[in-house]
């Protein structure tokens, strides 16, 4: 992402966490007619990435910072493999800053988390949208 990107996308409100660009390899899978392997990557992507927020939130009610920890860890790397960098950053700094943050600064972490999702994933929506 260009910086004047970054700087267009802040000025229209837009997270920069939450920005989802379709890395060069799945572009490629595009170009070479393969719509449907991305489609299923994305799909298990969401579903799987929800199925962990959900573990995520759980784990922060009962305190169990260990699984938040992995929850983050698993969650950064599916969505660095499928352009959700942010996401990704985001998640690395819960997976390394999650002992040293209060519960409430956490669940603040978590929240921007889901609303980034939660904007990658319409995004992702919109890209099937447009048949790819």
């Amino acid at each position: 992402m260009t910086t004047e990107t970054q700087s267009s996308e802040l000025e229209q409100g837009v997270d920069p966490y939450a920005v989802w660009v379709l890395p060069d390899a799945l572009r490629q899978l595009v170009q070479s007619g393969d719509t449907e392997i991305l489609g299923e990557l994305i799909a298990i992507f969401r579903s799987d990435t929800a199925s962990r927020m959900e573990a995520l939130h759980r784990a922060l009610a009962d305190g169990d910072l260990a699984v938040v920890r992995a929850q983050a860890h698993a969650i950064k790397g599916s969505a660095i493999q499928v352009g959700a960098n942010g996401m990704g950053q985001l998640c690395k700094e819960i997976e390394l800053e999650g002992t040293k943050k209060s519960r409430a600064e956490l669940a603040g972490m978590l929240s921007r988390l889901q609303e980034c999702f939660e904007q990658v994933s319409v995004a992702m929506a919109a890209h099937g949208d447009a048949n790819l």
